[in-house]
């Protein structure tokens, strides 16, 4: 698996470290302004995407080292899924953290709005969910 992309992301280009959030906990979980929600669902996160790095270490170590066409496959979908999983949860970590402090960290969700174009997103959505 290459590095590209996801060192872009996550900040490092270690295999053991690609998939840790760029953000640090430590310094945010402290600041004064932040509510007990926020602090609660930042530390989940920072546990979760902790607890799962070693895991996608394995994985990836296995998928390399596989003789198995189809179990590399497979392994490497379960991994792309898992960084697209936390490169959102990176996102929204920032997101949440610019709400908390005004802080500008990239990359990030986009603020919630009003869709311009409601009805064009209904008839879209509509029209995939009919596909599916």
């Amino acid at each position: 698996m290459s590095v590209g992309r996801d060192a872009e992301v996550f900040g490092d280009t270690t295999e053991h470290r690609r998939f840790q959030l760029p953000v640090p906990w430590q310094h945010l979980l402290h600041r004064p302004r932040l509510g007990q929600l926020d602090s609660e669902l930042l530390t989940f996160v920072a546990t979760h995407v902790e607890n799962e790095t070693a895991l996608l270490a394995s994985y990836q170590a296995t998928a390399a080292d596989t003789p198995d066409a189809y179990v590399r496959y497979l392994l490497q979908l379960i991994i792309r899924d898992e960084q697209r999983h936390h490169q959102f949860l990176a996102e929204m970590t920032n997101y949440r953290r610019a709400g908390i402090d005004g802080s500008d960290l990239r990359p990030r969700i986009p603020w919630l709005t009003r869709p311009q174009h409601p009805s064009s997103l209904r008839t879209a959505t509509r029209r995939l969910i009919r596909a599916d």
